[in-house]
């Protein structure tokens, strides 16, 4: 029997499989299939214990595809960005910004002292501006696109 699997999904005591025969996906319980494997329900040519599947569930990096280039129509950070390399596109009034995610929120923080402890960051992981200050302009001077 091949047993290579994929294991896609995977939430409290299930896992779903791909079948590496058929390719069909199944559910392996962790309450049914918890020592005896289960045979693929669609062509029976592989079988999986919940343990094995969750093994490779946990084995797997399951961090989240994000789109490194973001617009937005103001200037924004996000946290679910945070490591990612993003980089953001806004525009106000009439100038267009383009500027990277990670490096301008760690200057924000430690120029401005905003963010941070706010509670949009700190219960969202939000946190934008509706109008740029003179003081955020400066900033955002050499992300200005020509």
């Amino acid at each position: 029997m091949k047993t290579k699997f994929d294991v896609p999904d995977c939430l409290g005591n299930n896992c779903a499989v791909l079948c590496p025969a058929c390719g069909k996906a199944y559910c392996v319980s962790g309450f049914l299939n918890k020592k005896a494997p289960r045979k693929c329900p669609h062509c029976g040519e592989s079988e999986i214990s919940f343990p094995a599947a969750k093994e490779i569930w946990n084995a797997c990096d399951h961090k989240p595809e994000i789109d490194p280039e973001q617009k937005s129509n103001r200037l924004i950070f996000k946290k679910e960005w945070l490591g990612y390399d993003v980089w953001v596109t806004f525009t106000e009034d009439g100038t267009t910004y383009r500027y990277p995610h990670d490096q301008l929120l760690q200057t924000f923080i430690s120029r401005l002292g905003i963010i941070e402890n706010t509670k949009s960051w700190k219960g969202n992981g939000l946190y934008h501006f509706p109008r740029l200050s003179e003081a955020q302009k400066k900033i955002l001077e050499r992300y200005i696109v020509k």
